[in-house]
Formats: structure tokens, sequence, C-alpha cells
């Protein structure tokens, strides 16, 4: 059983799963207002019967995913009962389970249920909850995990610090035969109503500060007030408690009809917009391995990341993407400026050199087995 709060995620993690003779369910939580999230269901919801995966999602009673929530008593009860009955019908042998602090009804349930428990550490609730509380949940966590996953040797550092133990090293992937350059720029440029010789910066993230999203408007402020006519866009796709803020910042630079606020997207729809996009832009002042920039290099976009966690491992900069100065919206616009101007044969070099990568270092597939095999060792 896959347990998280991402059903995109974790379902990417069950469609690379080989074929078996075992029964696999993906259990998604699902906050409040967890917008889109049928959409998804509904598309993966086909794709994971032919691999004869099971969703079971968890609605829960908070707003969101946050931790936060499950520190009011009302919450917590009824929230780890509807989890603690999924638990019990799914009678799971082995759980695995994305994001450390989500997993403590895991960690206690599992004393009753006797399943064995693997966790996968992907960065944001170690990187960013750092009280003393925090560490002790953490701690309770890492106490039951039969196995300890980290996605970046940044966070397995940080977990061997604070727990003693020395996680597994396994990265991030993506799917590489879902995230693909497909069909021509021109057709989706037209589908999505813009013009060939637009340009079109993306990013996708969780519209929380730490992603950095305001400086990326500036950077585009700065950006676009240098071309000789608007014709550039920047798709902002992603949810969260900042977003008022940011579509206010967009506002006082004057750039309401040229950045777009898309919300949450399918996994089909960032298929396209991955390739109908002109770069892809991640700006995080914190990260461990993000699946978003795999996804984007998948799909041959030039990327511009900030060298945080494990992303300066991944990109080589002026090889197979760009890096650039954390919080500085100057040297990202300058950056986009130079790229921009890149003959074409050095564009597709880069291109190529950025699915090249993922093929060769971060396809789920290959990743997964590699955690079967070592799950199967132990």
């Amino acid at each position: 059983m896959l347990f998280g709060s991402q059903l995109f995620n974790i379902s990417n993690y069950a469609l690379c799963l080989p074929k078996s003779k075992h029964d696999i369910s993906v259990v998604p939580l699902i906050p409040l207002r967890k917008k889109g999230f049928y959409r998804d269901y509904d598309e993966l919801l086909k794709e994971l019967r032919l691999r004869n995966v099971r969703i079971a999602p968890v609605f829960l009673n908070a707003p969101d995913d946050s931790f936060r929530h499950f520190l009011n008593p009302y919450i917590f009860v009824r929230d780890a009962r509807n989890i603690f009955r999924t638990l019990q019908l799914l009678a799971p042998d082995v759980v695995v389970g994305f994001y450390v602090l989500n997993a403590i009804p895991l960690a206690v349930f599992k004393r009753f249920l006797h399943y064995d428990l693997s966790l996968v550490a992907t960065g944001g609730d170690i990187n960013l909850h750092n009280g003393l509380f925090y560490r002790i949940v953490r701690k309770i966590v890492y106490s039951q995990s039969d196995l300890i996953f980290a996605v970046s040797r940044e966070l397995s550092g940080k977990i061997l610090r604070e727990n003693g133990c020395e996680p597994i090293l396994l990265p991030t992937g993506t799917d590489v035969s879902f995230f693909r350059k497909i069909k021509s720029k021109s057709d989706l440029r037209k589908k999505w109503n813009l013009r060939n010789e637009d340009i079109v910066i993306l990013t996708v993230c969780n519209l929380v500060r730490h992603k950095g999203v305001d400086v990326l408007i500036e950077a585009f402020s700065l950006f676009q007030n240098r071309l000789p006519y608007s014709s550039a866009h920047l798709f902002i796709v992603g949810e969260g408690p900042e977003e008022r803020d940011l579509k206010g910042l967009a506002s006082s630079l004057g750039l309401d009809r040229l950045v777009s606020f898309l919300g949450y997207r399918s996994r089909r729809e960032l298929l396209e917009l991955h390739n109908l996009a002109d770069l892809f832009v991640l700006a995080s002042y914190s990260e461990g391995l993000p699946f978003v920039l795999l996804e984007a290099m998948a799909c041959e976009s030039i990327c511009v990341a900030t060298p945080v966690g494990d992303v300066g491992k991944v990109i080589r900069d002026g090889d197979n993407g760009f890096l650039m100065k954390t919080g500085d919206p100057l040297d990202l616009a300058e950056k986009v400026w130079e790229i921009l101007s890149f003959p074409e044969e050095r564009a597709s070099k880069i291109r190529a050199q950025a699915r090249k990568t993922v093929e060769e270092e971060f396809d789920l597939r290959k990743i997964v087995d590699k955690m079967i095999q070592v799950a199967s060792t132990r």
C-alpha cells in the first residue's frame, strides 16, 4: 500500500511498480479544500486499473494536508479513525508512507495491524519544520519504520543527524514513458490560445513562501519590460496560502494580463504545459529533489532552478539546464534573457541533455525496482 498526501506523486510510483500477483492500493489523504481531485482521480483510475491497483482515498476533515491540523483534537480523532478504518479494510502487509509527519498514524496503528512500514522522506516536512515538537514526532515515525528512504543526500544527512540512523538514498524520479516530448508546440499553442512567437515561462509548485514564486514574478516583470512588445506569458500552476498575495504582486507590477494563475492541473494537462513552455523555472529557497523539475526535463524543457537540496547535483549549469542565485530576481531575469537569445542548435542540445539525464539517472521504473530489491533483502 502507498500512503501520502499527494495523489499524483504516489500514483506515479504505483504506475511504475512491476506487475505482480500482489494487490496494490494507493491511499491519498484528500483535504476538504482539495480542488481538482476528481479530475485526476478519474484519469488515474483508468490507468491504475490496468495495473491491478486500487485507489482508496481518505477524505480528511482538515481543510488542507498541513500537519498542524493534526494538533486539533477534533480533527485528529476523526481523521485518525478514517485512516484506521481504511488500513483495517485493506489489511496491507507493507505500507509505504510518503511525507514523514503525515505518517504518524501509520506509526501508531502499526502495532495493532501488524504491517511493515517503509518511509520515503521527500523534504518539505523536514526542511520546513525544525521545532522540537516536530523533531519528536519524526523520531516516533522513524522508530516505527522498518526502512527509511531519502530522496536527496541533503535529506539523508539531516535524518542521520536527527535520528542517528542513516537512511537509504533513493532519488526522486519520474515516469519517462509518460513525461516526454509530444506533438508539435504549434498545435498545443493553438489549443491554449497562444501564438507561436509568444514566450511562455512555466512554474509548477505549491504557492507557499519558500517556493520563491514572488522572485519569479519580479524577474518576469524585469524581463518582459525589455521586450519590444508584450509577447511573454508566465503560467503559474499550483494552489496555496500565498496565492492572494502573489496575485496582488502581479497586479501591482502591471502584469494582470501576462501572468496566469492556473490552479490545480491534472497529470495530462501538466504534460501539455511542459511541452508548450519555452522555459521552466523553479525559484525555491528549499527543496529535496523536486518531481516537477525532473518532469520538465523529461519533456525536454530548458530549466532554470536554484541550487538548493540536490538540484545542483541534477542540473549541470549550461549543459542540461541552468542554475540561478537564490532570491535574486535580477539574476533570474538576466538568465532568461540570455537563454532565449541562444541559437536553436544550442537550445536543442540543452533540451536533449536534460532528457538524457532523466532517462539515465531518474527513471522512476528503475528507482522503484531498486526500492523493491532493497526491501526484499532486508
